[in-house]
């Protein structure tokens, strides 16, 4: 087969891109592959042309895409070659009859999240199935930036239903511990593993002392002459305030965050692709499904909960090759404000390495790239300089020596036992099955309205715990919770079906 001919006949491109053919190639000679390409070098054509290819070979198969959220999958439907049909197999589908359908192999590919795959499980699965591509592989470790259990799952099923259906893992970050996870929890077999490097040369990178006396002002200086921007933010409230100052001071801007409806979402975001408005202002809910190629400054307002999930960020600027900036806004409290928000000592642990990243003098570019790549594999010797940063520019604040305050950032050693059965007793208390904030603020005295009930169950009860722990901040009960998750085998997590998290206590 001629694929650099099939390249040009059905795309009208003249040559792949780095990565690309290397990665068809080996899907083709039946191969796991871990393919780890940057934002913008084209990965779904490499699952286009493997489908067209495996429906050749394999009239009577499908191709089954596993991506993670719906925005995304309905962006890569609509964007289909006209020589493959392709449908979304989810809550986002409005025809009742697409199951039946896709049995029937009226499609070529099937789009699917990793928490739908599951139902599509069926003994005879191996029959119907070509290629199993997961997209946005990273999710499936903590290493990743959005760590997604579900994805967990898809190992499983590969191994039991899929034993002789290979698999390509699509991703733009992954540190050598993400790909070590890719591959063991996916169960991939001695897969091809293509890397052709995580830099893009149009993104120049910025790292600045946050302005907190005139923040909008700061944000406003950055603003490009044409194209759009995306604005991220920490919480849902600091998104809405920082829309709104946008605004009133003339730079028209919209909020996005998982707070708002699914329609306003979806109205928010077409909005914004149709360059109605030109700043958006997120939280991470916005990210993966964006595909807008003419981004031209990415802005965080302080740090990324990882490295890799500053990378993807910052990936959404710049996808059609022109040169576009990407701004972090830091502060020294960053690090000890994000710390209330993590559970797990894997996020804080991702959280102190971007703290230390910021901070760390040298190229930003060298310094964001050695955290994914050996060094002797970079394509900038240490001498030079990069050309797409403000320290090579020498236009750039030094924040080394800006050491975070040291408060509330690591968890004591020892935690008396009284506290522990506290906070053991509040979750029983609250319902044996919440994120671990509420029993927090039931153990230090909280009346809101959700927890009148379990207040009113206990109030006569003389082992109640509720308002037993008020002197003591939410951040110790928060070190509290996390020391006891990584030493005891007293509390079980489980997941939702959104991924969030919820405690309850072995009985």
């Amino acid at each position: 087969m001629n694929i650099l001919f099939d390249l040009r006949r059905l795309h009208g491109f003249q040559s792949f891109r780095d990565g690309q053919q290397e990665s068809l190639r080996s899907i083709l000679d039946k191969r796991d592959t871990l393919s780890i390409l940057p934002t913008s070098t084209g990965k779904s054509l490499i699952y286009f042309m493997a489908a067209n290819y495996y429906r050749k070979m394999y009239p009577s198969k499908f191709v089954v895409i596993c991506s993670p959220l719906i925005s995304l999958m309905k962006d890569q439907v609509s964007s289909t070659p006209i020589y493959l049909k392709s449908t979304l197999l989810g809550s986002g589908q409005l025809d009742k009859d697409v199951e039946n359908k896709v049995w029937k192999n009226y499609y070529d590919i099937v789009y699917i999240s990793p928490e739908r795959l599951s139902s599509m499980v069926c003994p005879n699965m191996n029959e119907f199935i070509s290629l199993l591509v997961v997209d946005e592989a990273h999710c499936v470790s903590q290493d990743g930036s959005t760590y997604r259990p579900s994805y967990l799952n898809i190992g499983q099923i590969r191994r039991e239903f899929l034993p002789n259906v290979p698999i390509l893992a699509l991703t733009a970050t992954a540190t050598t511990k993400t790909q070590r996870d890719i591959i063991s929890l996916l169960k991939l077999n001695q897969p091809k593993i293509v890397h052709v490097g995580m830099d893009r040369p149009n993104l120049h990178y910025i790292f600045n002392h946050r302005d907190i006396k005139n923040p909008i002002a700061q944000i406003m200086s950055y603003q490009p002459k044409m194209g759009q921007t995306i604005i991220y933010c920490t919480t849902r409230k600091e998104c809405e305030s920082v829309a709104s100052q946008l605004t009133k001071n003339g730079w028209v801007s919209k909020y996005y965050h998982a707070g708002l409806c699914i329609p306003d979402r979806e109205d928010i975001l077409k909005s914004f692709l149709m360059s109605e408005f030109t700043c958006i202002v997120a939280t991470i809910s916005f990210g993966l499904g964006v595909n807008i190629p003419n981004v031209r400054l990415v802005i965080n307002i302080g740090i990324s909960r990882s490295i890799s999930a500053f990378l993807q960020e910052t990936g959404r600027a710049g996808r059609d090759g022109k040169n576009s900036q990407c701004v972090l806004l830091y502060n020294k409290n960053d690090l000890c404000r994000y710390m209330r928000i993590v559970d797990t000592k894997h996020e804080r642990n991702a959280l102190i390495r971007m703290d230390t990243l910021v901070r760390t003098p040298g190229c930003r570019r060298k310094n964001i790239l050695s955290c994914f790549q050996p060094k002797h594999t970079s394509t900038y010797a240490p001498s030079d300089k990069c050309h797409g940063c403000d320290v090579c520019d020498g236009n750039f604040v030094d924040l080394s020596k800006m050491i975070p305050p040291q408060k509330d950032i690591s968890t004591s050693d020892h935690v008396p036992d009284l506290h522990k059965r506290l906070l053991l007793n509040a979750i029983i208390q609250t319902g044996n099955y919440h994120g671990i904030l509420f029993p927090i603020d039931y153990v230090r005295g909280s009346n809101q309205k959700n927890m009148q009930i379990y207040i009113k169950k206990y109030k006569h009860d003389p082992c109640s715990v509720h308002g037993k722990g008020k002197r003591f901040s939410k951040q110790y009960w928060k070190n509290v919770h996390m020391h006891m998750v990584e030493q005891s085998h007293e509390l079980s997590v489980k997941y939702t079906k959104t991924g969030n998290r919820v405690y309850s206590v072995k009985l």
